[in-house]
């Protein structure tokens, strides 16, 4: 639609004629298309379930990959088009997939206007062997979650997939349906009463406002990539139209059961361009209703236990959301994993599936699954453009966060650590990136790094910019160089297709004025309220709420930031490859949805320096101390086999590999387990780190395919000690894990071990006076409750006593 974008213009306003002509055409598609859509549906509906699983992978669902947690041990059963009612009389349709034993299971619900029996999903390549029969749009797989006990329930939103009642969709009619769905579910004889929702993209942003309404049998939620705010998400990021969301409203519009009884969603949109109580409370605000949740401010009435899941190579749709989803949700058990990869190729992976399964064996089930005992935020930062390692928390942001900024320099078009004292100025020019796309921009980059810098959060941009016009658009991306120049980009849809920037951020100038209550240090809350027009040539001060990342610039490299000023026409994202003929090389077709939709804007310039500081502002993680022991994960070993260390020392695991791996110690006390390890069949290999905090040889099981590993580490004790002296042994730099204790030996010479303390609960012991000469000790870790769970003895630590 590239006539559409004047409806964007920095003076905020259009032709209300030609709105309501375009939109009144909407509804006139819509109502020319429907013949062609209710065929389309039959016939995606006489397609389904497929015949047979396709495309079919090399790989087998045996439960390999789900160690301790639910096995597949069911057939499955499929209802289809069964009727749901709601608490007014009106029925929504939706489909049951239920084990094909007698029994009560939890149930996982998802929720959507979506056409359902839909299979393309561009990226997907690794199920894990799981069969594709059953498998829709953006929804869990059946094939995957029925057989290993659970009820998979997906149902069409009111107005969507023959209720035959207006559309509700973003409306509070909405999340009051769900409710009463989950409770539907979990009164059936084949429910356990348990409900868990699970999806992704807007089969997860209805998961919010549905479990702040606290159904009573809601038992866990996990948004896969889910936004949470409509207005600032993606509607108007930073203000801004985006065309995404010009194509959503239109089929919304287009596939509603009643397309012209319903609202017109693009009208609605192209005249509310400012944060009004359309934005805030839904459609239902037009009817009068005033009994709606705020949004976002109602994501905390969440109380159900959540798993939050955002994808890094996403700046541009959900990811935002699923941060602020986890840090404003009044959960007390929670979660956030920021994870590296594709957009519907890794949500279906063995890893992903195995950490969905873990929550919901957890929570649903009742199974003991370690959730407990891990940190609530994992961030796996990127290394490069597909692999990653792993950063923990508590709290978001991060609470071992440095604030680091770096200040804009026009003068040389630098990033510094101090703000420059001469006052200058960088016009935008326009520029073409082969791979990037075309703007007026301005890019600023730090020296070399001297060290590694890891980033973990979110983003800010501190800028002054001035324009000739009233206004000017701001996109602002967070870049990396190589030391050869070239920029390190990561694939949002088809892996080994990079497309996205570090991150970015948008904001049109006229809307920079701050929320005062919602900012907050290192995050700015932008107002919408209004537009406050800057005066050609005049400077203004503005904040660019950057989204959240994970990345690590590497020393040698360069991080670098640019500020693309009005239109910025991107490439966009790879979403298909196509071979149009079998003798041609295969050509890839990319989507610029997610671009916005700005106004050209010459004349922009960035000021610097003096009373014009400009900066970035980064979440840097401090680099971590301890002694690093890598271990590299082959398809048939660890290499090497036996590695050792100091107490508090971290092991770091590379699985170097293709198949997916498990570093799992294998005492049965369940010191620590990595869960899947990626591989190169996943596109993204994983580095996996854990600190061993104490003394003991710790044997380690790949659980995928079964080969071990040892890590031993000595316990401390002095050199030397004098004869008459007590002998203080150190154990571990933290207690042992409740339930456990150490077990001391002693040996002198050559001669037997002989234990000489039990049941230790501290890190330290003190052994009584010895004689002269040459002594060893050693250490276990046992479990109080059954003696035979213990670690192996450690390697001995040798002194003198003199």
């Amino acid at each position: 639609m590239p006539g559409i974008s004047f409806l964007a213009t920095p003076e905020e306003t259009a032709d209300t004629f030609f709105v309501r002509l375009c939109c009144g055409g909407v509804k006139a598609v819509a109502l020319l298309a429907r013949p062609f859509l209710k065929a389309m549906n039959a016939f995606n509906a006489s397609r389904f379930p497929s015949s047979r699983s396709a495309p079919s992978y090399p790989f087998v669902d045996d439960g390999r990959y789900d160690y301790g947690l639910s096995q597949p041990e069911h057939g499955i059963v499929m209802e289809r088009g069964v009727r749901i009612p709601m608490r007014d009389g009106t029925e929504l349709r939706g489909d049951v997939f239920r084990p094909d034993t007698p029994g009560r299971f939890p149930v996982i619900m998802a929720e959507a206007p979506y056409p359902l029996y839909i299979k393309v999903q561009p990226g997907v390549d690794d199920n894990g062997g799981v069969g594709t029969r059953y498998q829709q749009f953006e929804q869990a797989n059946p094939e995957y979650w029925v057989p290993r006990g659970y009820v998979y329930v997906t149902i069409n939103t009111r107005g969507y997939g023959g209720s035959n009642q207006p559309s509700a969709f973003l409306d509070y009619q909405e999340a009051v349906d769900y409710y009463d769905a989950i409770e539907w579910a979990a009164s059936q004889p084949w429910s356990n009463g348990k409900v868990g929702l699970f999806g992704i993209s807007y089969y997860a942003m209805s998961q919010y406002f549905a479990a702040a309404l606290k159904p009573p049998h809601l038992a866990a939620i996990v948004p896969w990539e889910g936004l949470l705010e409509p207005y600032r998400d993606i509607a108007y990021r930073g203000g801004i139209l985006s065309r995404f969301a010009v194509m959503f409203a239109f089929m919304m519009q287009v596939t509603a059961d009643r397309p012209w009884k319903s609202k017109n969603f693009m009208e609605l949109m192209l005249t509310h361009p400012y944060l009004d109580d359309l934005w805030t409370y839904g459609t239902g605000i037009l009817d009068g209703r005033r009994d709606t949740p705020r949004i976002p401010d109602d994501v905390g009435l969440i109380e159900a236990p959540m798993l939050s899941v955002g994808n890094l190579n996403d700046p541009d749709l959900h990811l935002r959301g699923n941060v602020n989803a986890f840090a404003g949700a009044g959960s007390r058990e929670k979660k956030l994993l920021l994870y590296s990869g594709t957009h519907w190729g890794s949500a279906y992976q063995p890893w992903a599936n195995r950490t969905v399964l873990r929550f919901f064996d957890h929570y649903l089930k009742g199974r003991p699954t370690g959730l407990e005992r891990e940190p609530a935020v994992d961030v796996q930062v990127r290394t490069g453009p597909d692999t990653f390692t792993h950063v923990y928390g508590n709290s978001w942001p991060l609470e071992q966060t440095l604030w680091t900024r770096y200040y804009l320099n026009a003068r040389d078009g630098s990033l510094v650590t101090e703000n420059p004292e001469e006052e200058s100025s960088a016009e935008a020019v326009w520029r073409e990136e082969k791979e990037v796309g075309s703007s007026y921009q301005v890019t600023f980059r730090t020296p070399p790094l001297e060290e590694d810098v890891t980033v973990a959060g979110p983003v800010t941009a501190h800028l002054w910019v001035s324009t000739q016009g009233r206004d000017v658009d701001l996109t602002v991306e967070l870049r990396d160089y190589d030391p050869q120049g070239r920029e390190t980009r990561f694939a949002y849809v088809i892996a080994g297709s990079p497309d996205e920037p570090v991150t970015r951020g948008w904001l049109r100038a006229s809307r920079r004025a701050l929320d005062p209550e919602r900012s907050r240090p290192h995050q700015p809350w932008h107002l919408h309220k209004r537009s406050d027009w800057l005066t050609p040539g005049v400077p203004v001060e503005v904040d660019v709420k950057i989204w959240p990342t994970g990345m690590v610039f590497k020393a040698g490299h360069r991080i670098a930031v640019t500020v693309h000023c009005g239109r910025y026409k991107r490439k966009g994202e790879a979403y298909f490859r196509v071979r149009p003929l079998p003798f041609l090389p295969a050509i890839t077709l990319r989507n610029s949805m997610y671009q916005a939709y700005s106004s050209p804007a010459r004349g922009t310039r960035v000021h610097t320096g003096g009373r014009f500081a400009s900066w970035l502002e980064l979440p840097v993680i401090p680099p971590d101390p301890s002694p690093v022991h890598p271990v590299l994960i082959r398809d048939d070993r660890f290499e090497p086999e036996t590695v050792g260390g100091e107490m508090g020392d971290r092991f770091e695991w590379t699985n170097a590999g293709s198949e997916y791996h498990s570093v799992t110690e294998a005492s049965g006390l369940g010191l620590w387990d990595s869960q899947i390890i990626r591989g190169e069949r996943s596109h993204n290999p994983e580095t996996w780190w854990v600190k061993v905090p104490w003394a003991g040889t710790f044997s380690y099981r790949d659980m995928v395919c079964g080969f071990q590993g040892r890590v031993a580490v000595p316990p401390r004790v002095p050199d030397r000690v004098s004869a008459g002296e007590r002998v203080a042994v150190t154990m571990s730099v933290e207690p042992p894990p409740e339930g456990t204790a150490f077990d001391l030996q002693l040996r002198k010479g050559d001669g037997e071990w002989q234990t000489v303390r039990e049941a230790v609960a501290e890190g330290r012991a003190e052994l009584d006076p010895l004689e002269a000469g040459e002594y060893g000790v050693r250490c276990r870790i046992r479990s109080l409750e059954d003696g035979t769970k213990a670690t192996g003895w450690s390697p001995p630590a040798e002194f003198t006593v003199r």
